[in-house]
């Protein structure tokens, strides 16, 4: 499999903590510290145990890194892990110097990993530049796993290299889902970006069939999947193109005796402002737009998430930006978080919607940067860098 953070012997060790900010500016201070409380765990075990820890990451692009700097993370970072940070960047020529000057049991950040083109390139000579600097490698970046990048696929094959704590704990929630062995498995799937979400559940009906259980689609792309079977929808948003693959995605459910369960009533507006006229439809009328699943849908989603064994949920169930559109997917996170089920919540809008309901402790695994990671495993990929942590397993 993958050496263990806790196999690993860490006492006097400098320790290259490989963390996932790739989100870190994408929402609120709240999901900043979601993102930034994710990494606490192996934080904690490695300065018990008596190592220093460098903390290295990476946001944006190549081409937009420059706007990403870690200088607006460091007070929030001291307070959650209630030691100093000192910010290095790698820009420095004088860096293992610095690293040197930094007392015993504070904390090192590196400045975004993208400031050097080593990084994006997956350039052995940045590899071997970090392995200067550090004695033992952690992935805690599960979510970023899944790129070629030198801090995560080129260093492990330099020093020692383990798996985090949260690495461990999305990892192995992702496989015990994929395993079947908590039912009723329950897929929640919303928001917008049909043709992925098509080819996610096509997939999931070539390979995992027998593990799913009930499948909810809700969000922007339920409208698509309602319109495909002649519901009214109103003005509510299709994506034309994929009513077709919509119909035959519902038509492979039931010639797999499953049943794709599709909003039965629908919040709505006429124009989408801040605080629009709403209006409760079964069927929604020709000047009316779905912008939020109703109260029966909620009903009928709340029983179904009541008996499960296990949920993911990846897309939100109506138009989120606007909170007053956003009851559906907070009565669906109160839900999951209330249920004995197993959960994940994978992706951006979904993930900051969890976050702002307050229910995401309650959560197994919360994954803002993690859609594409999960897709990818369940598509039966290997990710680089986790074949680079394997293949120095000791």
């Amino acid at each position: 499999m993958y050496n263990r953070i806790e196999n690993a012997q860490l006492n006097d060790k400098r320790v290259f903590l490989r963390v996932d900010f790739e989100k870190i500016f994408y929402g609120n201070e709240e999901f900043q510290k979601k993102i930034l409380s994710s990494i606490l765990p192996s934080v904690d075990f490695c300065l018990t145990r008596g190592a220093q820890v460098i903390i290295a990451s990476h946001s944006g692009s190549p081409e937009s890194a420059d706007r990403y700097s870690y200088k607006t993370i460091i007070s929030v970072l001291e307070q959650l892990i209630e030691r100093k940070v000192h910010l290095i960047s790698m820009r420095n020529g004088s860096l293992k110097n610095e690293i040197n000057e930094v007392p015993p049991g504070d904390i090192i950040l590196l400045e975004n990993l993208l400031h050097n083109p080593g990084e994006a390139k997956n350039q052995e000579s940045l590899a071997k530049q970090l392995a200067e600097i550090s004695e033992i490698f952690i992935n805690e970046a599960f979510a970023s796993s899944i790129h070629e990048y030198a801090s995560l696929v080129k260093l492990p094959a330099h020093i020692p290299s383990y798996a985090g704590i949260s690495f461990q704990n999305e990892y192995e929630t992702l496989q015990t889902m994929l395993s079947g062995k908590e039912h009723p498995l329950v897929f929640i799937l919303g928001g917008t970006g049909i043709e992925q979400k098509i080819k996610l559940l096509q997939k999931l009906f070539q390979t995992y069939n027998h593990i799913l259980d009930e499948i909810v689609v809700t969000g922007g792309i339920a409208y698509t999947f309602l319109k495909s079977r002649a519901h009214n929808i109103g003005l509510s948003t299709v994506e034309q193109n994929f009513e077709v693959n919509a119909f035959q995605i519902i038509e492979k459910a039931e010639l797999n005796e499953k049943e794709i369960q599709l909003p039965v009533d629908h919040l709505a507006v006429e124009k989408i402002t801040k605080d629009a006229k709403t209006k409760v439809f079964s069927e929604l009328s020709q000047s009316w737009r779905g912008i939020d699943i109703g109260p029966k849908s909620i009903g009928k989603i709340e029983k179904i998430i009541k008996k499960a064994g296990f949920v993911l949920w990846y897309g939100p169930c109506g138009m989120v930006e606007i909170e007053n559109f956003s009851k559906g997917t907070t009565a669906i996170a109160k839900a999951i978080a209330k249920s004995k089920a197993r959960s994940a919540v994978i992706g951006e809008d979904t993930s900051l919607s969890v976050i702002k309901s307050g229910y995401a402790d309650s959560f197994t695994f919360v994954g803002p940067n993690s859609s594409k990671t999960w897709i990818e495993i369940i598509k039966g990929k290997e990710l680089p860098a986790l074949a680079a942590l394997k293949a120095v397993e000791e």
